[in-house]
Formats: C-alpha cells, sequence, structure tokens
C-alpha cells in the first residue's frame, strides 16, 4: 500500500498466492480490476475505452464550476494519457493552474488459471504497475 503526499491513497492487495501455474506461458492470465480508494467528486480515474477529450472536457468543467481542483489517476499505459490531458488543460483551457504529480508503484493482483484444470483451481500471481496522480488546481481564470 502506498500513499501520496497529497492524501489519495493506493490500495494495494498484501496476499500473494502463486504456485509453478502462475509462470506457465499455457495458463491463462485474467487481469483483475486495479483497486483504489472511493472516488470522490473530484477524481477522475482513466481508462483505455474511455477518449482523452471526455477526460479534457469533463475536468475543465469541474474546474470552470464548483471544483478548485481535480485529480486524474493514471495507472500503467494510461499514466501517458493522464499527463497529455493534464498538460492539454494547463495549455489551451483559459484557465491558469498548477499541476502536481505524484507516482506511485501499486501490487495489482492477477488470477491465473491452468490450461489443463479447471476455474475452481485458479492461483493469484502479484505483479506491480506505475501510478501517476496529478492534482489540477485552479490559480486563476485568465
Amino acid at each position: 500500500s502506498t500513499q501520496s503526499t497529497w492524501g489519495v491513497g493506493v490500495l494495494a492487495s498484501s496476499a500473494q498466492k502463486t504456485n509453478a501455474h502462475a509462470r506457465d506461458p499455457k495458463a491463462r492470465r485474467r487481469k483483475l480490476p486495479a483497486s483504489h480508494p472511493p472516488s470522490k467528486d473530484e477524481d477522475l480515474y482513466f481508462t483505455r475505452t474511455t477518449p482523452k477529450k471526455a477526460y479534457y472536457e469533463r475536468a475543465v468543467k469541474m474546474l470552470r464550476g464548483p471544483k478548485t481542483f481535480v485529480v486524474l489517476h493514471g495507472i500503467g499505459p494510461q499514466v501517458v494519457r493522464c499527463c497529455q490531458v493534464a498538460l492539454r488543460i494547463q495549455q489551451s483551457s483559459g484557465l491558469v493552474v498548477n499541476l502536481l504529480p505524484c507516482t506511485s508503484t501499486v501490487s495489482l493482483t492477477d488470477e491465473v488459471v491452468p490450461e489443463d484444470e479447471l476455474a475452481d483451481d485458479a492461483q493469484t500471481d502479484d505483479r506491480r504497475n506505475s501510478c501517476i496522480h496529478i492534482r489540477v488546481e485552479v490559480v486563476s481564470e485568465s
């Protein structure tokens, strides 16, 4: 479990049950979703299916409305997209914002089902992945 400097915690699985099947190349690996603390109104968690434009528009709408900050969260390949959206907000939203990035590493759990066994015999395997949390704070409107 890791804790960022501005209070956004990232939950990590502490249980690790691995066996010989976990590294078997023929085993099916199902990546389980990353766990995270309950969302607050100002949190935006990036996924691969939602377009960057949607995150940009949602963040700018929140920053022009009642919120003075939003927190963008990206994990794995979404780290780059998260940074791109934060920079776009800073460059072209018409708002003067501060970007406060915080990186961390989280433990993720995968379910591993051997090819020759039933799904009831599934094991888990832990792996680590990089995360970024970018707090975008409004300084003023330009």
